[in-house]
């Protein structure tokens, strides 16, 4: 009889510890993030934050006859996509970046030049002679050279494709596309008066109007909702974009 206390008595102890265990494991096991959501998934809603670098090449622009090049500013980048299935995901983008680069127009090496900043003839003429100038204003243009700085705002938008792929655990691998229209507003800027006589003049530049990217991407979500992410590719503005996600 006393053996058979003891037992019972060994028994329920073991089933109580058994189940305190239990209770105590149970908050680890709610606290565990599921898989899914370390990578992207059919009807997931993202919003990224980025900023391009590494310049792809210089452009190059012109004034009149003078010319010269400028390097694009780090891109600031804003998109959306969503996921269409778990593996592909399509989207919206704008990004905003600045070209800035300066040349030297010599005005008396090249009368051309001179002729091209006057509609009126009789106003070049009269400059150019020193004759009947009290109607013109010879002096905005007239010295050795001007140094010009030529500053093109670019703004983009555009639509963006990706396909994600299961490389790497807890990472979400993927690569993109980017194709967008640029709204390109320039603005001649010089330290003398003849800047309005610059902007109406012929000038031109090589900023590009239609934007491509291709890049190879990687992106870990520190929580369900935010993650850090990388790409990096080819394009003809920028090859490098560094940036935040969040998942609403």
């Amino acid at each position: 009889m006393r053996v058979f206390t003891c037992c019972i008595f060994f028994l329920s102890f073991c089933l109580s510890a058994k189940g305190q265990q239990s209770v105590n494991e149970e908050p680890v096991l709610n606290n565990k993030r599921e898989i899914s959501s370390y990578y992207h998934n059919q009807g997931d809603v993202n919003t990224h934050l980025g900023f391009s670098f590494l310049k792809a090449s210089s452009f190059n622009f012109s004034v009149l006859e003078a010319t010269g090049s400028g390097n694009p500013s780090p891109a600031i980048n804003l998109s959306m996509d969503y996921g269409l299935t778990k593996e592909i995901g399509l989207g919206l983008f704008a990004s905003f970046y600045r070209v800035e680069g300066q040349t030297e127009i010599n005005f008396d090496n090249n009368p051309e030049l001179f002729e091209d900043l006057f509609d009126d003839p009789l106003c070049y003429i009269a400059c150019l002679t020193g004759i009947g100038t009290s109607n013109c204003d010879c002096e905005a243009i007239t010295g050795a050279s001007e140094t010009v700085t030529t500053r093109v705002n670019v703004f983009t938008i555009g639509g963006k494709l990706s396909y994600h792929v299961l490389k790497f655990e807890k990472l979400d691998t993927y690569g993109n596309t980017y194709l967008g229209y640029s709204f390109n507003r320039r603005k001649t800027i010089t330290e003398s008066a003849i800047d309005q006589l610059l902007d109406q003049a012929n000038s031109d530049n090589d900023v590009p109007s239609i934007v491509y990217f291709a890049s190879a991407g990687m992106r870990y979500f520190i929580t369900p909702q935010w993650a850090l992410y990388g790409e990096f590719g080819y394009g003809n503005v920028h090859l490098m974009q560094l940036g935040l996600t969040y998942r609403l």
